[in-house]
């Protein structure tokens, strides 16, 4: 949640700081008044980071991308399985070698 949460941060800020030199370009206000005041701005309306829908949504959001993340991680050992054609004793230790990490066998 921490990660999503800061990289929505950083966009709204940046976006915020674009706004912000789009509008003292137009005014032409080169003082630093103008700056410091720009700076003592409210939050830009984020949300509480601590409120309780809003952790939700950010686990929700998580959830979503891991279960992506695996689903597209499946697709691509059955398609790297098809591509070897190796039959049912290649996939069982493809599966197997994915499972213990690749580590040596110490009980040969």
């Amino acid at each position: 949640a921490t990660k999503l949460q800061a990289m929505q941060r950083g966009k709204a800020a940046r976006a915020e700081v674009a706004a912000l030199r789009a509008e003292m370009e137009e005014v032409g206000a080169d003082d630093e008044g103008a700056a410091a005041a720009a700076e003592e701005e409210d939050d830009g309306g984020l949300p509480d980071l601590n409120d309780a829908e809003v952790e939700a949504a950010a686990i929700k959001i998580q959830s979503v991308q891991r279960g992506k993340a695996a689903r597209d991680e499946v697709a691509a050992m059955r398609a790297e399985m098809e591509a070897n054609a190796g039959g049912a004793g290649a996939a069982a230790a493809a599966v197997e070698e994915e499972q213990d990490g690749g580590l040596p066998d110490l009980n040969d």
